[in-house]
This record gives C-alpha cells, structure tokens and sequence, in this order.
C-alpha cells in the first residue's frame, strides 16, 4: 500500500489532468461523471487512483459500439468504469444520557428519524450544541426552534417529554445538509462517539481540495447500521444537486456503509477526527455512502468540533477499564483538613452533607454498581483521587490539568451523571444541587491549597 504521501502527491497530480480528461469522457454515451478517485476490482477497493468514469448502465464491451467504448486510458491515467449512483435521503431506539454522538433523535414535527453527528460548540456564545442532518431535524418542513427528542419526542396526555435540543441553525445547499441545535434541558453530554470513542475536533482542507484521500480508511456510527468501516473511494464527488461530496465504500464485512436513519452521522478517520457529516447513500446499490465535508459544515453552522480534554469541555471518551482495575479502592470522604475548610462556606456544607446523608449510597455504587465503577475509573477517578491526597502531604505536588485527556471538571461532570441516572432520589438531587458550586471550586485547581483558597474566598463571600 501506499504511503498517504505518496497518495496525496498521485491525486493531486490526477486532478491537474482531470478537466481534459472529463472533456473527453463526457463525450461517450451513458458518461454521467467523471471523478479521480479508487479503483475498484471484484467490488473490492485497490490501491491504485485513477479516472472514475460514472455511467447509466454498464453493458459487455461486445454489446458497445467501438466507438462506444470507454477507452481504458486518458491522459495516461487508467479508467474505471462504475454505475453512476442515485442519491436517496436516508431517515432514521434507546436512550442515551448523557448525550453523545451516533444515537438516534427525532424532531417534533415529523415521525422520521436520525442520527445525532456529534457535540459542537457554537462560535457566537460558546453554547453547547449538536450537530445532525438539514433533513433529520427540519424533516416535515420544521423550522428554526424546532424541538429535537433523544431518542424521539414522547408524548403523555398534553406533555412532551425526552426534548434534548432546540433548532438554532440549519442550511441545504450544493454543500450541505446540515443543521445544528442547541442542548435544553440537563440531559449532560460527551464529546465522543458511541462505539468509536472520544473525537479529536474536525478536519482540515488537504492537498487537493477536500478533508480526505482516496483509499483513506474512515469510520462511522449510525442509529440504523451501528458501527461500520469504509475506503474513501473518491473526495469529490457530485451527487443529488450536491458538489464535493466524499463517496465511501464499505469495508468487506459490512453490507452496506449505511442505512435510513443513519442520516446525521459524522465520518471520522483513523485518529478520530471529524471528516464528513452522512447525509446519503446510493439508491441503486444501498452499499455506498456519502457525506458532505466537515469544513463545509461547521463554516455554514458556524461551530467548532472541539478535541476531547479540551479545557472547558466535559471529555468524550477515555481509556477501557479492566474489570482487575474495578477492584482498586474507591476512597468516598474528605479529609479532616478539607472538611473543616469545607464547613466554611455554604458550598463546602452542601458537599459535607451529601458524604454524610449518602456516603453509603455513593460508597455501595461506586463498589458494586458496574456502570458507576466503570465511569469512576474511565474518567480517572482513582488517578485524581491520588494526586490530591499526594498534594495534600506534600505542597509542592502539583495536580495535573488533564490525565488521559480527561480534567478534574470532566470527572465530577462525569459522576454527576452517572450517580444522579443510578442513585436514589435524594442522592439524585443532593448531587444535582452540588455540582455546579463544586465544579468552580475543582475545576482547573493545581493542588489543595488552591482548593482551600477557593473555599475561603466563597466562606468571605457569604
């Protein structure tokens, strides 16, 4: 195979010769389009770039004219004779919480369903919002404020429940179908993708004019096929009055790439980097799959995708936890020296009553509770636990600002949902009304004095 280099110098170099050649094969009968782009063999994706040339039908050279015949090269460069593909519109049952990428939602105005792409943030104000399809959460002519439900909008005598999101932007044109809505509620979210991990921010334009290569291996999880693998066959391709849209065949193992309602799905390649958003896939076949660029979609939704264990942002995703590592000690009280700081302040008294009335609770989750476990260890926990304990015996120990890509914010984040979705009631609120006091207390502080110091300014505050 080779080098992404050498692919990207071959394409680039393909492209310069692809206007002549274009001229002359849109001159043969049946030629729809012609694209640079991966050649095919036993429906199988080589390693060699060439001339796609997309037709109406393909017939048996003995059947064709010889004037008829596409030749099998131009320009010097080899030809690939393929079924030019009918774009159709893909629509898109479990409940996710916190919010993350790949699961199904659905607006308020339609049945039809989709694929939340991924969370974003809006460049305007900084909001938290998440990324789909223009025909997933506009579906039935819905406008701008349009309620989005995860998994769908639920309706019980006059009330709507499941509402995660609300319409703030939405755009179809010859780039995009793409439209972008605004977190409501306390549904929390992740910036990762469920089944492929955390995301690592979008993709840049590459030499020749899009976010991938031909022969780039890329992924993507979709409400209706889950996971599924595929080979960028070409990176612009025109498509259903669309232009520059990146065409991807699926590995082997998958029948198809995707599927209705995997509409919304974001692409991503092989380190988790948002290349695409899925809006399409082929009608003839139901195998090939295509998707706008990513540079394309957050200049018209005016949104960052951010990395994961950015500062500020609730991680998406962290390392897998052996179920030899669940059985570390999980420490559930605060210090003497803490707690007389924590009685202090209202903040610090708040926090102090939730280990004393639901200590026992949080203690039997987080040792016999598997899915409380699992985040307490994925978001390092343990890790975190330890160099507080550490920065308390030694004051020139300092607490790092992220481990694993993960923040101390991200971590109490993290158990705040988890210990509110599987604990009491009680737990649940006492949880929910110490999180946010807590968080600007933890967040970004390098060692326990500075946790103390944060206290005493709130204890004056009051």
């Amino acid at each position: 195979m080779k080098s992404r280099d050498e692919r990207a110098n071959e394409y680039v170099r393909l492209l310069a010769l692809l206007p002549k050649a274009r001229e002359q094969l849109m001159r043969y009968p049946g030629v729809r389009d012609v694209a640079v782009g991966v050649k095919e063999t036993n429906d199988l994706a080589t390693e060699h770039i060439v001339f796609r040339v997309y037709v109406d039908e393909k017939k048996p050279k003995g059947s064709l004219a010889p004037d008829a015949v596409i030749p099998p090269v131009v320009e010097g460069v080899a030809t690939d004779v393929v079924l030019e593909p009918t774009a159709k519109l893909i629509d898109d049952t479990e409940s996710y919480r916190p919010l993350l990428g790949g699961v199904q939602i659905g607006n308020d105005s339609s049945s039809a369903l989709g694929t939340l792409g991924c969370i974003a943030k809006r460049n305007s104000d900084g909001a938290i919002v998440f990324l789909s399809c223009h025909h997933v959460m506009m579906a039935n002519h819905a406008d701008l404020g349009e309620k989005i439900g995860q998994p769908e909008i639920s309706c019980c005598c006059c009330c709507k429940g499941n509402i995660v999101g609300e319409v703030v932007n939405k755009l179809d044109n010859a780039l995009v179908d793409a439209a972008i809505a605004k977190v409501v509620g306390a549904p929390g979210f992740m910036n990762e993708i469920l089944d492929i991990g955390p995301i690592m921010g979008s993709g840049p334009l590459l030499l020749g004019g899009s976010t991938v290569l031909p022969n780039d291996k890329v992924r993507k999880r979709g409400r209706s096929t889950g996971f599924t693998s595929g080979t960028v066959l070409t990176p612009l391709k025109g498509i259903g009055g669309k232009v520059q849209q990146i065409e991807i065949k699926p590995d082997p193992q998958h029948r198809a790439f995707a599927a209705r309602g995997d509409s919304g799905s974001v692409i991503v390649n092989e380190n988790n980097v948002v290349v695409g958003l899925l809006w399409s896939i082929d009608a003839a076949t139901e195998k090939l799959g295509y998707a706008n660029r990513i540079v394309d979609v957050v200049a018209a939704m005016g949104i960052t995708i951010l990395t994961s264990g950015t500062p500020g942002t609730i991680a998406l995703g962290s390392i897998a936890v052996s179920d030899d590592a669940l059985h570390a000690p999980i420490p559930t009280e605060p210090g003497a020296e803490l707690t007389r700081q924590l009685e202090r302040s209202d903040v610090g008294r708040r926090a102090l009553a939730l280990f004393q009335n639901h200590g026992t609770e949080i203690n039997e989750l987080l040792n016999g509770n598997r899915n409380v476990k699992v985040a307490w260890h994925r978001y390092q926990g343990p890790a975190f636990t330890g160099h507080f304990v550490k920065s308390a015996r030694e004051a020139g120990h300092v607490i790092p600002a992220e481990i694993e890509g993960v923040s101390t914010a991200n971590t109490l984040i993290r158990m705040s949902v988890v210990l509110q979705e599987y604990g009491s009631p009680a737990l649940a609120a006492a949880v929910d009304e110490c999180t946010v006091s807590m968080l600007t207390v933890i967040s970004g502080a390098t060692s326990v004095r500075d946790v103390l110091a944060r206290l005493d300014e709130l204890a004056h505050a009051y």
